[in-house]
């Protein structure tokens, strides 16, 4: 989640992007440490071990990729970790003479357990798939992102001197074409559109029409992203998500009798709105999400419905790329640029974190009919 998240913004500012990462690791540790000492190591592992999410992500954590992203994540933080035990054994063999077997040795006892664990791995699979992350990893981060913004830069200054209705025929084009590619994210493409649109109308020669002013051509932005959105929404679900749906090899890949996405399942099909609805089809990727509901075949009017609030994310990252073109009036408004698109962060943060409460919620009180043959 904080990945998407922070890909989708990197291109906008690669600082705020940095600090949504350390946000996001410094949150995690200091959540797993509150509910560590508030509930106790023994009622987590109780609850862990009822929750069907939790035994579908314990499975999972067997895998190679499981494997490969934990290396990744860790990655030198193992071998100080290694070289921190080693440190600990020394200074315990000057004064912890009478030792049991197990803890005489260079590592601890839980250190030494570990490592045997990793030593069993299969790490020629396991580094190939490292590779494909970090490869990944760059071309969505930098790659993806990057190229993304410095296309959308160039495009700004050749709209420049088009009128308005051309600026905004080629934006639209432009954005569903976007939109349709698999890692671009929507984020992008609200900002460009709110740089470009408003800036061509913020000018103050009377004899052009397209001088409509700087608020009133925000506004105009915000209703091409929102149209964007919507005509994507469908065309991601009819002429990519249901003509991949017809393949059993995608069915299979996507896991579609998995009881995680059958539950996704469960919640979208609720008919008109619903807030766990509203959550996962606002709050998740933009592409996996609309092509998933074409491969399940759900109904296009519910889930255009159901993507009806992303409004609320469209306008923050609009009004976040058209504040842009005042930053030169003054440092306030590049402030306000980017506490707008903070904002827009944390909706669809808290859009996807309540999307996993729901899906967990789900997994548990449906958890006999989810993982039921059919």
């Amino acid at each position: 989640m904080c990945f998407w998240i922070a890909s989708s913004i990197a291109g906008s500012s690669s600082s705020m992007s940095g600090a949504v990462m350390g946000f996001a690791g410094a949150g995690s540790l200091v959540l797993f440490i509150w509910a560590f000492m508030s509930f106790g190591k023994a009622r987590l592992l109780e609850v862990a071990h009822k929750s069907p999410l939790v035994a579908s992500l314990l499975g999972m954590a067997s895998s190679d990729w499981a494997r490969a992203f934990f290396i990744c994540m860790v990655n030198v933080g193992l071998l100080i970790a290694v070289l921190l035990d080693f440190l600990r054994q020394c200074v315990r063999s000057l004064w912890w003479t009478n030792r049991p077997l197990k803890e005489r040795g260079m590592v601890s006892h839980g250190m030494r357990a570990f490592l045997e664990r990793i030593r069993g791995w299969h790490w020629g699979s396991v580094l190939k798939k490292i590779c494909l992350l970090c490869l990944l990893y760059y071309c969505l981060w930098v790659g993806v992102a990057k190229v993304t913004y410095v296309f959308l830069s160039w495009l700004n200054e050749r709209l420049e001197t088009m009128s308005l209705a051309a600026v905004v025929g080629i934006i639209y084009i432009i954005g569903i074409i976007m939109f349709l590619l698999p890692p671009v994210p929507g984020v992008p493409v609200y900002v460009t559109a709110g740089i470009v649109i408003s800036a061509r109308s913020y000018c103050n020669d009377e004899g052009d029409e397209s001088c409509i002013g700087f608020w009133q051509g925000t506004v105009l932005a915000v209703i091409i992203g929102y149209i964007l959105k919507l005509n994507a929404v469908v065309m991601q679900q009819k002429i990519i998500g249901e003509q991949l749906g017809k393949s059993i090899r995608i069915q299979k890949f996507v896991g579609v009798d998995k009881a995680g996405i059958r539950a996704i399942e469960k919640i979208l099909r609720v008919p008109g709105y619903s807030m766990p609805k509203v959550a996962i089809l606002c709050g998740g990727p933009d592409w996996p999400t609309s092509v998933l509901t074409g491969i399940m075949k759900l109904s296009v009017f519910q889930m255009v419905l159901g993507t009806m609030p992303c409004i609320f994310l469209i306008i923050p990252c609009v009004l976040s790329g058209a504040l842009l073109n005042r930053t030169g009036e003054g440092a306030v408004w590049g402030a306000l640029a980017s506490t707008v698109l903070a904002v827009a962060g944390l909706i669809q943060a808290a859009a996807m974190v309540f999307a996993a409460y729901i899906l967990q919620d789900t997994l548990q009180k449906h958890h006999d009919e989810l993982t039921a043959y059919r």
